[in-house]
């Protein structure tokens, strides 16, 4: 079929279905669009697209056919052809004979078009017998939807007024093409149609014609014309016989076709085809189709000739002056021509048309169709090329702008947007200022031991899990901005990127946050990760720094105290400056208790202001029952020690194992604290310690050099049980610091990593002050890697534990 018509169905499947059941459509029959009107396409591609719409809309086949059909009526008259089937005859016969001609012309402007061909019967006032003859198959319903919507939109017979029945087809085999009843109103105009009369006899059509013509009208119908006037008049005529054999032939057939020249009695069939009317080249198929353009196309060159045929009576004996005649026909034709090329082709000049045949000026006027023809199916391909390459234009600017979003939303990850636009732009990004913002600093609680214990990958996946978990979180406050992370330390800023009004709240809000997603991260010692946090409040200046991976920077002073409120914090601890606390505006959101006045590095004494976040669920481990039951016999025996209710309490040490607490001495200003972990109350020595005095926990060598801590509890009596409770998790490094120096008041073993004071107040894990260097410690600091130097001093806190008569407890720890 044409490019027309597969343009026409992609039309009426957009239009009556929408754009996605087309775009479903080409998707399924794998048809691909874009084509032009007068080129050929494959039959396959159209059935293709029927059926896969038919499929998709859950309809039949023969449905969309028909209504296609119904469709096709108006697509037609949209494209301009309203005023042709209009004058294409008065009434519904007339208009269907008169199609066929229509499809001869059309396919003077689609060389490639094979049209279909109609013949109306037995006509009547209220109905018709309509064949329709076409080479392709199945497309019976597209006849229905035509006659429907022609009834409708120019024959005045809507809605159901025309009915159209299948009588016979070929999907039966009942015939070689459809016959059709076509039943309407009755139509007036239909009463006296009928048949034409084809008489072959001259005498009695002259007669007739004589009584009912005035005998001046007869006089002039008697009129003959010399018969070799007629052969130059019409040089494209044939007259046959009764057996379609040719009896005469015009001038210029005679030039063409040599073996026509001079016989008598060729067999049409062997020099011609009929291509239409569809049917057998026999006298009676073209006497019945008498009424029907005829066009016979040479066999030989290709020459097709356009005419009528007309029923004369032919003498029986030629020359032999019997008056005896024969039925005859006679084919009054033209030459079909389709331009000046055509002609030259065939061998025909314009000389050789008759002046009276319109043909000459059709012929001139078809060069300049044929170059407008020409011009219009290069003006559809380069718009067919423009929209493919508009729509690879179109495929390639989304995927542009999801790639600019991809690399914007990268930018912006680290720069400020219009930080970021400015540099886009090749601009220049000023800094600017900030009376007030709040900046957060934090890091990981014994990291450094985390990163002495781990290989650089696990300490790089830790790092990447825990930020991103930041980094997730962070994203739900839009008030924020996260400048940078170096190692463990993690920086963020509230009331520089976004304005915020209550930016000390949020960011501590966020503070709480993080501690949260931290006790959510393992580090490769198998403890969820615990960090300190530091705020402080104040003016910076912020801008970019650098041409070359430039980064955003904050200056001023709020950035060092907020890294001193950092440094200086306790772990799993926030700690605040004065100057953020003053910011706060919901101060009762948050549990807040002061720390005090302590001195920080290059700043002298201030005041500062912690918050504990929710304490992070305990890691299972082993139950110390047995050994807890120990300490307790023993402490009921010598009441020195009372204990709480029965908790599960571990062992272990806690310290800072720098080179410079290393050396440090019980004498110094270096305090360390011991902490108990997995337990759920705390128990406190009274002062004097578990004899007399504080010396009771100092080794005798303490104030020379550092001593075993293990040493010196069993030097000072302390109970057995009470020491070997964490001594599987517990090894000793060669330069392990002192225990512990407390104050004279108490001595405390903090429960889950937290150090009580006198008053009951938990204060995490404990500082270690040196020369005015605050610096934090945890269990998390602990080795526990095994050091044989020390193993003898092990042994010996393990044969004491097993002389004290406790098997329960020394089978529990695994020590006989």
């Amino acid at each position: 079929m044409i490019g027309w018509i597969n343009i026409s169905v992609e039309s009426f499947v957009r239009e009556k279905f929408g754009d996605a059941v087309w775009e479903q459509t080409l998707s399924t029959s794998g048809v691909q669009a874009g084509w032009v009107s007068s080129c050929p396409y494959p039959d396959a591609a159209t059935y293709g697209l029927v059926i896969s719409a038919s499929n998709i809309l859950g309809i039949t086949s023969a449905q969309v056919l028909e209504a296609f059909g119904v469709y096709f009526v108006e697509y037609t008259a949209r494209l301009g052809y309203e005023k042709l089937l209009k004058s294409l005859g008065s009434n519904m016969a007339e208009f269907l004979k008169n199609l066929n001609d229509l499809h001869l012309h059309l396919s003077m402007s689609f060389p490639s078009m094979a049209a279909p061909a109609f013949k109306c019967t037995d006509v009547g006032p209220t109905c018709l017998t309509l064949h329709y003859h076409s080479h392709r198959p199945a497309l019976g319903p597209i006849v229905v939807g035509v006659l429907k919507g022609l009834a409708e939109q120019y024959w005045g017979l809507g809605g159901e007024q025309l009915q159209v029945e299948l009588l016979r087809g070929r999907d039966d085999g009942s015939d070689d093409h459809e016959v059709f009843r076509v039943s309407y109103p009755h139509q007036a105009a239909l009463q006296h149609c009928g048949p034409p009369a084809a008489s072959v006899d001259g005498n009695e059509t002259a007669g007739s014609a004589a009584s009912t013509a005035s005998p001046a009208a007869a006089a002039a119908r008697s009129f003959t014309l010399n018969p070799n006037d007629f052969y130059q008049l019409f040089p494209f005529h044939l007259l046959l016989d009764r057996s379609c054999r040719v009896v005469q032939a015009g001038a210029m057939l005679e030039r063409l076709f040599p073996e026509l020249r001079g016989r008598s009695g060729v067999p049409l069939g062997e020099v011609f085809q009929l291509k239409h009317p569809h049917g057998p080249l026999d006298f009676d198929h073209l006497v019945s189709d008498i009424d029907n353009a005829f066009l016979l196309k040479a066999r030989a060159s290709g020459l097709e000739l356009k005419g009528q045929m007309v029923a004369v009576p032919l003498p029986l004996h030629p020359g032999a002056g019997c008056p005896a005649t024969q039925e005859g026909l006679l084919f009054m034709g033209t030459a079909r021509l389709a331009g000046l090329d055509d002609m030259r082709h065939h061998g025909i000049f314009i000389s050789d048309i008759p002046h009276h045949d319109i043909n000459r000026d059709y012929v001139l006027l078809a060069e300049q169709r044929q170059a407008e023809a020409q011009l219009q199916e290069r003006l559809e391909s380069l718009t067919r090329e423009l929209k493919d390459a508009n729509s690879r234009l179109g495929e390639m600017a989304g995927w542009l702008d999801a790639e600019r979003r991809r690399s914007d939303g990268l930018l912006y990850q680290m720069l400020p947007p219009e930080v970021a636009s400015c540099l886009k732009n090749e601009e220049r990004a000023p800094a600017q200022e900030h009376p007030e913002v709040t900046i957060l600093f934090s890091d990981i609680v014994g990291f450094t031991e985390i990163a002495s214990r781990s290989s650089p990958l696990e300490v790089c996946s830790l790092l990447d899990e825990l930020y991103q978990r930041f980094d997730a979180a962070i994203e739900e406050y839009p008030q924020l901005y996260k400048v940078e992370t170096i190692g463990d330390a993690y920086m963020v800023v509230c009331n520089v990127t976004v304005p915020c009004d209550d930016h000390a709240d949020v960011l501590l809000e966020f503070a709480l946050r993080m501690h949260e997603e931290a006790s959510r991260v393992a580090s490769s010692l198998g403890e969820p990760v615990r960090i300190r946090v530091g705020m402080h409040s104040g003016p910076v200046v912020a801008g970019v720094v650098g041409r070359k991976m430039p980064r955003f920077c904050l200056f001023g002073d709020t950035v060092n105290t907020a890294s001193r409120m950092e440094s200086h914090g306790e772990a799993g601890q926030i700690h605040i400056s004065e100057a953020c606390y003053s910011c706060l505006r919901s101060k009762e959101r948050f549990e807040i208790r002061e720390r005090g006045n302590i001195t920080v590095k290059g700043k002298g004494t201030m005041r500062t202001y912690l918050l504990a976040p929710a304490p992070a669920p305990a890691l299972p481990g082993r139950s110390s029952a047995n050994t807890l039951r120990f300490v307790t016999r023993r402490a009921s025996v010598g009441g020195a020690i009372p204990v709480a209710a029965p908790v599960d309490l571990s062992l272990s040490y806690a310290g800072d194992y720098s080179n410079e607490c290393s050396r440090a001495s019980m004498s110094s200003c270096t305090s360390y604290v011991t902490s108990v972990d997995g337990g759920q109350s705390p128990f406190m020595l009274p002062p004097g310690g578990l004899h007399s005095g504080r010396g009771s926990l100092r080794s005798p060598r303490a104030s020379q050099s550092p001593s075993n801590p293990l040493a010196s509890l069993v030097s000072s009596g302390t109970p057995f049980a009470a020491i070997a409770s964490g001594l599987k998790d517990l090894s000793l490094r060669e330069d392990s610091v002192p225990l512990a120096h407390v104050s004279d008041a108490s001595v405390v073993f903090p429960v889950s990593g937290c150090v009580s004071d006198e008053a009951g107040r938990a204060k995490g894990v404990g500082r270690v002050s040196e020369m005015g260097t605050t610096r934090s410690t945890s269990s998390d600091s602990i080795m526990r890697r095994s050091l044989p130097r020390r193993m003898s001093q092990l042994s010996r806190v393990q044969e004491s534990v097993v002389k004290e008569g406790e098997p329960e407890v020394a089978a529990e720890l695994g020590l006989q």
